[in-house]
């Protein structure tokens, strides 16, 4: 049974990229994916009850932007990048859909270069941090 919370991106499944030259500059969830780990990688990680496949899953603000050749995890040579685009206007109730459904990814999938304790700790972009100054409604009175 499910949550009950909806999934900031949508239905269908993830569009894959196999360089990171292809990734749109919007907000997106992303797994990096090695498609041939080999049997030993395979097996320890299925004992560790990991992906064998997904060596890191996390969420960016501007995907090209977080996964490119800079990406500490990303090797070219080895992953494709699997991602969903989150719809929606870009306000701080999306970047917090994003980061929930971040945690629930990382325990659902345990990607093997990700620490499952950490998802939803990223440094939110600026068009998630509220801004909005007339909480009190200071603008009735007049200090003159």
């Amino acid at each position: 049974m499910s949550s009950g919370k909806k999934s900031p991106y949508g239905p269908g499944r993830p569009k894959v990229a196999r360089d990171s030259d292809e990734l749109p500059t919007d907000p997106a969830e992303y797994k990096l994916i090695n498609p041939n780990p080999g049997i030993i990688k395979t097996v320890l990680r299925n004992l560790q009850g990991k992906d064998p496949n997904c060596d890191h899953a996390g969420i960016a603000s501007n995907l090209k932007n977080r996964v490119g050749k800079s990406h500490e995890k990303y090797d070219p040579d080895r992953h494709e990048i699997h991602f969903q685009v989150a719809q929606g206007e870009k306000s701080p109730q999306l970047w917090e859909a994003m980061k929930e459904h971040e945690k629930m990814t990382l325990e659902k999938v345990r990607p093997g270069l990700s620490s499952i304790n950490h998802g939803g700790a990223g440094r939110p972009p600026n068009w998630a941090v509220d801004l909005d100054d007339d909480d009190d409604d200071d603008d009735e009175y007049d200090d003159d």
